[in-house]
């Protein structure tokens, strides 16, 4: 009969509708699937060590052992200063926000790269680099190739710059270097970007919880506060020697947050702020909201097919407006 022919003729329509539905959905997750391994494979290649140079040397600083920064920190005091001459005098103070007084805070705590981000530290650091690197018998290196070191730790950088594969040797570069910056550091050879210590300020006074990380050592980053009269602002300065692992583990990030009593920060409500990928990757990591600022070491474009941010300014005044609930 008719009926009974088209009953069947729709179970059959029925059944290859549920059977194609399902190969769609399969097919798609297969394709999301090879999307994010894709992905991930691209992170992966993001933080392999510098060609030559033996994985446990930290790669991107994932792999520096507690005991191997705190050695490179204990000899920063006692390291030969490969730069010579005095430190210059500081003549910059910490210019306060009139006015700030009574006014609502936006986040809870606002934590700062240094390097490209609060100070311009690449003219120093470039003449730092290349001393050491000419005292222990290596090639001076351009401009460029310093930027391009910058995304590594200190040992680690001056490693690749030099093609150095002894760990020992590297290490003492890297603290040789330190001495040397820290010995030279003053407001005119690192100078503060413009408008960012009254952006400091102001969040000080609005009673947001601030504080520095960086990759540097801990101790250059205290230096460079004291010189530029701002270590009042910031509840804690840290460097790479200070956090078990330097970034873009969010080590760091997670001990600044508890030490400020926000073990469980709201994302929303708390950031950080720096000019490199490892950066934003250590903000993700530790799940508070990453900022990427273009005056340091990369570009917008950089910043941005990293995927590593949720906002990135060009311009102080764009993210004082972000930072302050002005925009």
């Amino acid at each position: 009969p008719a009926s009974a022919l088209d009953t069947h003729r729709m179970r059959w329509w029925l059944t290859f509708s549920v059977v194609g539905s399902v190969v769609v959905v399969i097919g798609m997750g297969s394709v999301r699937l090879l999307g994010l391994s894709i992905r991930q494979q691209q992170q992966q290649q993001q933080q392999q060590p510098p060609a030559g140079i033996p994985s446990k040397f930290v790669l991107a600083g994932q792999q520096n052992t507690a005991a191997a920064l705190r050695r490179r920190r204990s000899r920063i005091r006692t390291a030969a200063s490969a730069c010579g001459g005095a430190a210059g005098a500081s003549n910059n103070g910490g210019a306060g926000a009139a006015g700030a007084i009574g006014r609502k805070k936006k986040f809870d705590a606002v934590i700062f790269d240094m390097d490209g981000t609060i100070v311009s530290s690449t003219r120093l650091a470039h003449e730092a680099t290349n001393a050491v690197l000419q005292k222990n018998g290596f090639p001076s290196i351009g401009v460029e190739e310093y930027g391009q070191g910058t995304k590594y730790t200190t040992p680690v950088r001056l490693a690749w710059h030099a093609g150095v594969k002894d760990e020992k040797m590297a290490e003492a570069m890297g603290s040789e270097f330190d001495a040397c910056i820290i010995e030279k550091v003053s407001s005119t050879n690192v100078p503060t970007f413009q408008g960012v210590v009254p952006l400091i300020s102001e969040l000080k006074e609005r009673g947001t919880l601030l504080a520095v990380l960086s990759n540097a050592s801990g101790d250059y980053v205290r230096r460079v506060n004291q010189v530029h009269q701002i270590k009042s602002l910031f509840q804690v300065e840290w460097g790479a020697d200070d956090a078990i692992l330097p970034k873009p583990n969010p080590d760091g990030l997670l001990k600044i947050l508890e030490i400020m009593a926000l073990k469980n920060p709201n994302p929303d409500n708390t950031v950080y702020i720096g000019d490199s990928i490892s950066d934003g990757k250590a903000a993700q990591a530790a799940g508070i909201t990453s900022i990427g600022v273009t005056w340091g070491e990369n570009t917008h474009a950089t910043l941005e097919g990293s995927g590593a941010f949720d906002r990135i300014f060009t311009q102080v005044p764009e993210l004082a407006k972000f930072l302050l609930g002005d925009d």
